[in-house]
């Protein structure tokens, strides 16, 4: 009996052996698995991070691509805006300096104008004045000559009715005198034929 209780430690002893053998390459198997599972964790989250960083990277370039075409459409139509803002206040501004241009050149061209005028009726006024003066002068000495000649012909009637006067007078103081001197000869006669 001793040799089979040691064929059966030796067969126990065995299966021990094998049990352990089994364990430990059951053991082996499962470190390995767990290892590897570990490694595929490991290998896994690296390969996520990758992904998730080439995602990233690749949505990060879609991403500023986008917001660089959001940023040209931004500024485009800020432009736009500003440009029409520009644009009516320029045509605003230009419109008020074309009314102060057109206000100024008004007031400029009137009062040009009204320098213009004023020297112009100046010389008018001086033209006419010399030739007033001129018709003045022809018409003082043609009144002149026609007063003195009005006056001269006045005077010569005046004289002439004085000459006239002087002359009947004359003929009347000579048919007087011849009056008397023929009174005084036929009385002479008268006196003479008596006295005969």
């Amino acid at each position: 009996m001793k040799s089979s209780s040691i064929v059966m430690q030796q067969a126990l002893k065995k299966q021990m052996e094998k049990r352990n053998q089994a364990a430990i390459i059951l053991q082996s198997y499962w470190r390995c698995f767990k290892a590897n599972q570990r490694d595929y964790n490991q290998k896994r989250q690296a390969i996520l991070k990758l992904q998730a960083l080439f995602r990233m990277k690749i949505q990060r370039y879609f991403f500023l691509v986008k917001e660089m075409a959001a940023c040209k459409i931004q500024k485009w139509f800020r432009n736009e805006l500003q440009r029409d803002r520009v644009k009516t206040e320029y045509q605003r501004k230009r419109h008020s300096i074309v009314v102060l241009q057109s206000a100024s050149r008004g007031w400029m061209a009137r009062k040009q104008e009204n320098q213009r005028k004023f020297l112009i009726i100046r010389i008018q006024s001086v033209a006419r004045k010399i030739i007033n003066e001129r018709k003045f002068q022809i018409w003082r000495k043609y009144t002149v000559l026609c007063q003195r000649r009005y006056r001269a012909k006045l005077h010569g009637r005046l004289i002439r009715r004085q000459y006239l006067n002087l002359i009947a007078a004359a003929v009347t103081i000579q048919s007087c005198y011849r009056g008397l001197q023929t009174r005084r000869l036929m009385l002479l006669k008268e006196e003479s034929a008596k006295g005969i």
